[in-house]
């Protein structure tokens, strides 16, 4: 159990969704949908973690994909990004390091939730 667990206060919940598939068509349309690569990213996470959306406490680590997988989100965040701030001198240094993240072993449109803690 990572640190992160071991310390939560005993009144939140441990939740992981486990695996569900994260097609191209599903991220186009929600990243699209989206006005600004913000509103994109919490609707990615929303789909990973719809059952309990309103009783997130803490996110403990992130969603983790593919290595492709997480490229074409981090493409179509970048996208959306150059759509909504034509003046960025950096598209998607924000979100990058707290977005995704990837791992080997996850297949290519499949995305495994990582844990969050929920309120009661």
């Amino acid at each position: 159990m990572s640190q992160n667990l071991k310390d939560a206060p005993h009144n939140l919940e441990v939740y992981c969704p486990g695996s569900m598939q994260l097609t191209p068509e599903t991220i186009d349309e929600l990243v699209g949908s989206a006005e600004h690569w913000a509103e994109a990213l919490v609707a990615l996470y929303k789909f990973v973690y719809r059952d309990v959306w309103d009783r997130i406490e803490k996110q403990v680590s992130w969603p983790i994909v593919s290595k492709d997988t997480w490229g074409y989100i981090c493409d179509a965040l970048i996208r959306k990004d150059h759509e909504t701030n034509k003046y960025s001198v950096a598209a998607g240094w924000f979100w990058m390091d707290k977005g995704f993240t990837h791992r080997p072993s996850v297949p290519d449109w499949v995305v495994e939730g990582g844990p969050v803690l929920l309120s009661s």
